[in-house]
Formats: C-alpha cells, sequence, structure tokens
C-alpha cells in the first residue's frame, strides 16, 4: 500500500527518514441520497447568496471570520509560509513514561517504517524506547495543521498516534455520586469478576453494518435496485402531445376550439410569403 505521508524524524542533530501509513481502513456503510421520484443522486453545489449559480473553485478564497460576518482574508502563498519550516520534520521535543498520556488524548494512528537510509536509525530509536520503556513526544504538519504526537514503539515498529491538545479536551460533566453498602460493592464486583476474560479483538464485529451488507447483497440478487440515466423511450409526436395535454388537464376537461375564422387570420398573420389576390 502507499504511504500517506513521508517525513523525517528529527532528534537533535539525528535525521531519521520515515514513512507513515495509515492503520484504520473504513468499513463502514455509506448511504448516497437520492431523489425519491428520479433516484438521481442529490448534489451539493457551493453557492453564495449574492452570484447566480454555482461558485467556481477558481473564485473560492480562505477567510478567517473574527466577528460575526467579518473576516480576515488570507492567500494560500501566507499559509504555506507558516507551514513551510515544519512541514516535512517530525521533530521531538522530549520522552516520557506511556503512563503519563491519558488515553483520552490519544486520536488516530499511523503506522511508521523507516524510508531508505533511515533502517539503522530508526532501529537505534526503537530499541532505546523499548529498552526504556519510553515514548517520544513530537510535533509535525498532517493535512493543514501542527499536530502534538506520540510515538509508541512496538515489536514491528513505531506507532506514531497524534494527540489532542490539552485545550482541545472538554471537562468532564460531574454527577452526584451515591453511597454505597458492603454488600452492593461485593456483589458489583463479583459481577465484574464472572465477566471478566482475555480480550479478542476479532471476536467483535459491527452487526449493524453485516445486516446491512446482508440486505444489500440480497437486494442485488433479487434484482431489487434502480438504474438511472436509462434512456427513456420517444413517443410518436402526437401521441406525446396528448398525453402532455392529459397530463396538463388531469380534470379532463376539455380546451376551447378556436374558431376557424380567427385560425385563418392567424394563418395570415404569420404567413412570410402571403398570396397576393390580384393578378
Amino acid at each position: 500500500m502507499p504511504a500517506a505521508y513521508t517525513r523525517t524524524i528529527c532528534l537533535g542533530k539525528l535525521q531519521i527518514p520515515v514513512l507513515l501509513y495509515t492503520v484504520i481502513q473504513d468499513n463502514n456503510i455509506h448511504f448516497n441520497q437520492l431523489h425519491k421520484d428520479t433516484k438521481e443522486r442529490v448534489l451539493s453545489k457551493k453557492t453564495c447568496p449574492h452570484s447566480e449559480g454555482e461558485v467556481k473553485p477558481k473564485d473560492i478564497i480562505k477567510g478567517y471570520q473574527y466577528i460575526k460576518d467579518n473576516y480576515v482574508i488570507f492567500s494560500e502563498e501566507e499559509l504555506q509560509q507558516c507551514k513551510m519550516q515544519k512541514d516535512k520534520t517530525i521533530q521531538i521535543n522530549q520522552f516520557c513514561n506511556l503512563s503519563e498520556i491519558d488515553s483520552i488524548n490519544y486520536d488516530t494512528p499511523y503506522f511508521m517504517v523507516p524510508n531508505v537510509g533511515g533502517e539503522k536509525a530508526f532501529e537505534l530509536l526503537r530499541m532505546s524506547m523499548m529498552d526504556g520503556r519510553k515514548v517520544a513526544i513530537a510535533k509535525t504538519i498532517l493535512v493543514s495543521k501542527e499536530i502534538l504526537a506520540s510515538l509508541l514503539p512496538t515489536q514491528n515498529g513505531i506507532i506514531m498516534r497524534s494527540l489532542y491538545y490539552a485545550d482541545d479536551i472538554k471537562e468532564a460533566p460531574p454527577y452526584a455520586k451515591s453511597e454505597m453498602s458492603s454488600d452492593e460493592i461485593l456483589a458489583i464486583s463479583q459481577l465484574v469478576d464472572s465477566m471478566t476474560k482475555k480480550f479478542e479483538h476479532a471476536f467483535f464485529h459491527d452487526e449493524y453494518a453485516l445486516q446491512i451488507k446482508a440486505l444489500v447483497d440480497k437486494k442485488i440478487e433479487t434484482h431489487d435496485v434502480v438504474k438511472v440515466n436509462e434512456e427513456v423511450p420517444q413517443l410518436p409526436v402526437l401521441e406525446a402531445i396528448r398525453e402532455s395535454i392529459i397530463k396538463a388537464n388531469p380534470t379532463g376537461n376539455k380546451p376551447r376550439k378556436s374558431k376557424e375564422k380567427d385560425v385563418s387570420k392567424s394563418k395570415a398573420d404569420f404567413d412570410p410569403a402571403p398570396h397576393s389576390s390580384q393578378k
């Protein structure tokens, strides 16, 4: 699989080229929104209240709203200059014990392996952290955001996990703690003990997704599907006109016929080369 990012670990003057690979694959069921009559996909278009039609990508710029309806405008060049220095590096700031990082701070994981030329230094770093039971705290830029990250050594490499910044985490909501009797504490402890066993990750599945996939397969097998953009059969002109009249006049009222003289007059008025009555 292709690497998601190419980066260089910076540890003092030591530089280690590495590759980052995504860990998570998307197994979620995704639905498209369709028009209930035509069964065609509903599209999202970018529009502006003060201009007609869809806004083209070349006409879109970025702005930061500092107060309502007031923006500071940024160019792509200005944003690139802000991240240019750290864009391709993973700067290690310190090491710490794994227990010092609260699990709530962890975000997206990435597999990290050495790139060409960095194999020896990468392995030295991994073994040193494993032996000392340490993790590295670093900063880098992914997409358009500077992230805080932890580098966790494993038997098969290093896992880089992005971390939330301290001000990203909300405070836990308070709640009133009830008093408990010794019998209640004993009973819940026995329940927990009775359900305690080795965690087998592969045992757990997304039951909802499996049911939806089974239903999708069944609908395809029984041809319970719709196809969009099918060619509409062309009706003969007269039949098409008659069906259009019926659709426009569902009550069945007969349209009033035009008088013959009016029709003759209309023909004369619109005849591009009327015949002269005089010879």
